[in-house]
C-alpha cells in the first residue's frame, strides 16, 4: 500500500458556479495528489443541484460527485424543532462532535475525509464538517459580500435572531435566517479563510486569511483549462453581437413582490436601450421570467460565473448589474465600465444596509447607480 492510499479524500462542498470556480482555482494552485470528492448542496432547487453535479463531473477533478441529503430548511416545523432539540441535547451531554459525524455520514457515507473546502459556515452540512475536521484542514471560501459584514455578539429581540444566536453559540452552525445578522462563531477559528479583499474584512475570527484568486499562487494556464472544461470556452461565450450585458440578481430576496422592481428595470431599458441587443446573464437563483418581447434580449449563461466573462470581450460592452457583488472586483480589474441599478424606494431595510456596506467596502460612488 502506498502512502497516498493511507490518506483520506478532500471534500469540496459546492453550492453554485462561483464556489465551483473558486474550487477550480484552489485545485490549480495546489495540484493535489489525493482523491477529491464533490458534495453538491442547494435545497431550493433539485434541478439546479443536478446541473451543478454535471458541471462538477465535467471539471474532471472529482472522483465522485454526491448530492447532499442532510439539511433542515425544507423540513416541517415539527421536524425542525425536533432536530434543534436533538442538537441541544447532544451539546448538553458533550456529544456534539459525534452528532455532527453521524449527520455528515448521511451525505458522504463511510468515506474518509481529511480536508474540506466549504462555501460558508451557516448550514447544517458545513457546520458538521467544521466540527468533525481538525484545525487547519478546513478551507472557507468566499460566499460573497456578506463576508465583509460585521457580526453580532448578541441577538435582536425576535425569534429568528435568538434561534441563530443559540445555534451559533452551541457551535453547530452560524445560521442566517430571514436576513438576520450572523454571529461570532467559534469553529471559524479552525478555518483558513479566502477572500477577494482580505484587508476589507471586519470579522477576522479565522486561523488565517488568504487572498482569493492570487494570480502568482496558481498555475494560470491550468486554471484556464479547468474553467473552459467545466463551464464554457472563450469561443462558446458568444457576445460579439451584444451591446449590453445585464447581470441579474434574485430580487425576491428583498421583496416578495419583486416583479415590480424587475419591471422598473424593464421600463428603463425600454426607454434608454431600445433597439440594442441585451444579454441577460441570469443569476443562478434568479427565477424571474423575462418576458420582455418589446426588447431585443437574449437570456442565458446562468451556470457560468460572471467572472468568466472578463477578458471575453466584456470590456467592450456596457455592463449593468441589478445588485452590486464581488463580481465587480473582477469586472473592474478587467477594464469593464459597470453601472448598478438602485431601488431607493424599496422598503426592505436589509437591502439598503447591504448596499451601504457594499459601497463602503468597494468604494462605489453614487454616480455609478441608476436609480429606478
Amino acid at each position: 500500500m502506498t502512502d497516498t492510499q493511507n490518506f483520506g479524500a478532500t471534500l469540496a462542498v459546492i453550492n453554485g458556479p462561483y464556489i465551483l470556480l473558486q474550487t477550480l482555482w484552489y485545485y490549480a494552485k495546489h495540484t493535489p495528489k489525493e482523491k477529491w470528492i464533490a458534495l453538491v448542496i442547494n435545497f431550493d432547487d433539485e434541478a439546479y443541484m443536478h446541473k451543478m453535479k454535471e458541471l462538477c463531473e465535467a471539471s474532471g477533478i472529482f472522483s465522485e460527485v454526491l448530492l447532499a441529503q442532510s439539511g433542515i430548511r425544507d423540513e416541517s416545523a415539527f421536524r425542525k424543532i425536533k432536530t434543534i432539540l436533538a442538537m441541544g441535547g447532544r451539546w448538553v451531554i458533550g456529544q456534539k462532535k459525534k452528532y455532527c459525524a453521524n449527520l455528515l455520514k448521511t451525505d458522504i457515507g463511510d468515506r474518509k475525509i481529511d480536508k474540506a473546502l466549504i462555501p460558508y459556515d451557516y448550514s447544517v452540512t458545513t457546520g458538521a464538517i467544521m466540527n468533525v475536521l481538525p484545525e487547519g484542514q478546513i478551507v472557507l471560501l468566499e460566499d460573497g459580500l456578506g463576508d465583509y459584514k460585521e457580526r453580532g455578539s448578541f441577538p435582536r429581540c425576535n425569534p429568528y435572531s435568538i434561534l441563530g444566536f443559540i445555534l451559533s453559540r452551541m457551535g453547530y452552525m452560524n445560521v442566517y435566517i430571514n436576513g438576520e445578522r450572523q454571529f461570532t462563531f467559534e469553529p471559524d477559528r479552525k478555518c483558513i479563510k479566502y477572500a477577494n479583499m482580505p484587508d476589507k474584512m471586519v470579522y477576522r475570527n479565522f486561523l488565517g486569511i488568504e487572498k482569493l484568486f492570487a494570480r502568482e499562487e496558481a498555475d494560470a494556464e491550468a486554471f484556464q483549462k479547468l474553467i473552459e472544461k467545466t463551464f464554457l470556452s472563450k469561443e462558446e461565450i458568444k457576445i460579439d453581437d451584444i451591446d449590453v450585458v445585464l447581470f441579474s440578481a434574485p430580487l425576491d430576496a428583498y421583496d416578495t413582490d419583486s416583479s415590480n422592481h424587475y419591471e422598473k428595470i424593464h421600463a428603463w431599458l425600454k426607454e434608454n436601450r431600445s433597439g440594442e441587443h441585451i444579454l441577460i446573464k441570469k443569476h443562478p437563483m434568479d427565477k424571474y421570467d423575462y418576458d420582455w418581447k418589446d426588447l431585443n434580449i437574449s437570456i442565458g449563461y446562468d451556470s457560468v460565473p460572471g467572472e468568466c466573462f472578463v477578458g471575453y470581450g466584456s470590456q467592450e460592452k456596457e455592463i449593468l448589474l441589478m445588485f452590486p457583488s464581488t463580481m465587480l472586483i473582477s469586472l473592474q480589474s478587467g477594464g469593464c465600465d459597470c453601472k448598478i441599478f438602485g431601488f431607493p424606494n424599496l422598503s426592505n431595510e436589509n437591502y439598503h444596509t447591504n448596499v451601504k456596506m457594499v459601497n463602503n467596502v468597494m468604494g462605489i460612488e453614487e454616480d455609478r447607480y441608476i436609480n429606478v
